[in-house]
């Protein structure tokens, strides 16, 4: 079924509905049993103000300690609800109600994680009817935690027989709980996990900014984040590591189109001579990182999701039938992020993107992007993300070409826009990345080999191809 949309081309002709893409949610079952895998989540974190509510595994006294080594017993403290304080995959700060008042200790984090080592993913609530949390794996009235309402985040954390456990963000805390697998399937959709990563690990070239006869000459080094905003960088030629404060970890501050090179702390920094000076805000401490290309693969694909908790509900914008939110109308967005990302290693970060679209006038509400958004982001954004739009066109053939070439591209299939970043020379394949994946398309969330055939078919029709390179 088509729908007339504005014609962008200023003629006054009317386009069929192919020119646009609404992502409109299907609330189509998701299967989690499998173990996936994801990459360490900013989004989850617990502490800085943000806490989680929960109950223990088990009902009997849990044992609560005063370090966090675990090996000065505090107090033994009855069966019930705890608020995280902090949180990491082995250990616990939490705060308790005792006779003496609130207390604050430390514990397993076993006692209330059912499986700490599961491989996890975003969770997003589709169902306008939202859900329940339950204390425990139950679906008793008695044992309901929280209710979880239509566009709640989470993260899903393992699966213990035919129930799910999972933490769920209201407002600006987090709660632990369990639902079914079968409310699970109805009503959650999955996404990968993503972190503050605003470059792909990779090899990089780093150039300074400042260029002068004692300035370092361009090296290569190996990227690898280490969480938390922070990464190493080891050469390629000596394998040595570059450091500062006696710290292999450095901490990447973006300004622009370039990176400060800093300490943990903030507070060192590393200037064009290669020297480590006291941190600041200048250009001879700023830094060229491009990406060495390699071509994407299935195995190493990034494939951020509409249904992200950290963005899914932002609103791209408002209307006579409601908000209209990332994860309901941004796919011709975060399909733009997938293939950027694919491209040179760069995260174009979402929020702006979604105040640029609106600004420029890209968003038409009920209707979904326009796609006159990728010329005029390449333009505006190009030279700081190193990249540039190589045109439009509807030929296979161009568009084989051009990723054999190092480029990647976003198409438009119907109602909906996924990234399209590698051709597979030995058996005519292409590495698609859907956005919002969903059982009216066959793709999953860790990216899809397709061939020609299946993207002029059905729900992964091409109907046209936006191409960008490297710059």
């Amino acid at each position: 079924m088509e729908r007339d949309t504005i014609d962008r081309t200023g003629k006054g002709r009317m386009k069929p509905m192919g020119v646009w893409a609404g992502c409109v949610l299907l609330l189509i079952a998701v299967v989690l049993l499998l173990p996936v895998r994801s990459r360490a989540a900013v989004y989850g974190t617990i502490g800085n103000g943000t806490k989680m509510y929960a109950w223990p595994l088990s009902k009997a006294e849990l044992t609560v300690y005063c370090d966090e080594e675990l090996t000065e017993e505090q107090g033994k403290v009855p069966y019930s609800q705890y608020e995280i304080l902090k949180m990491t995959d082995s250990l616990m700060k939490v705060r308790y109600s005792s006779e003496d008042g609130k207390k604050t200790g430390y514990v397993s984090a076993d006692k209330f994680i059912y499986n700490p080592s599961y491989k996890r993913t975003g969770a997003f609530v589709t169902k306008y009817a939202g859900m329940y949390l339950y204390k425990s794996p139950s679906s008793s009235r008695s044992k309901r935690f929280v209710f979880a309402p239509y566009r709640s985040g989470g993260i899903t954390l393992g699966v213990k027989g035919n129930y799910v456990q999972m933490m769920i963000k209201k407002k600006n805390h987090f709660y632990l709980g369990w639902v079914s697998f079968d409310t699970f399937r109805k009503t959650i959709y999955r996404s990968m996990l993503h972190s503050d990563q605003i470059l792909a690990d990779g090899t990089y070239s780093l150039t300074a900014r400042v260029q002068k006869a004692d300035s370092v000459e361009v090296k290569k080094y190996k990227l690898k984040y280490q969480g938390e905003g922070l990464y190493t960088m080891q050469s390629t030629d000596d394998k040595q590591y570059l450091e500062a404060a006696s710290d292999r970890k450095l901490m990447l501050v973006r300004n622009g189109a370039y990176f400060y090179l800093r300490s943990l702390d903030g507070n060192r920094g590393i200037n064009y001579r290669g020297e480590e000076v006291s941190a600041g805000d200048v250009k001879k401490q700023q830094w060229i990182l491009q990406k060495v290309y390699t071509v994407p693969m299935k195995k190493n694909a990034v494939v951020f999701s509409q249904y992200d908790p950290d963005f899914g509900s932002m609103v791209y914008q408002n209307g006579y039938d409601g908000a209209r939110t990332v994860s309901s109308s941004g796919c011709g967005l975060i399909s733009l992020v997938n293939a950027i990302y694919a491209l040179n290693g760069e995260y174009l970060p979402t929020k702006e993107l979604v105040n640029f679209s609106v600004s420029r006038g890209h968003y038409f509400y009920n209707s979904g992007t326009a796609d006159t958004l990728y010329p005029d982001i390449a333009q505006e954004w190009g030279k700081t993300y190193h990249f540039r739009h190589a045109g439009k066109t509807t030929s296979f053939l161009t568009l084989r070409k051009h990723l054999q070439k190092k480029g990647t591209a976003l198409a438009l299939v119907p109602g909906h826009y996924i990234a399209i970043v590698a051709y597979r020379k030995s058996d005519g394949k292409y590495l698609v990345l859907d956005s919002a994946v969903s059982g009216s398309r066959p793709t999953c969330i860790y990216g899809d080999w397709k061939s020609q055939a299946q993207l002029s078919t059905g729900r992964l029709w091409c109907e046209y191809f936006h191409l960008f390179s490297a710059r």
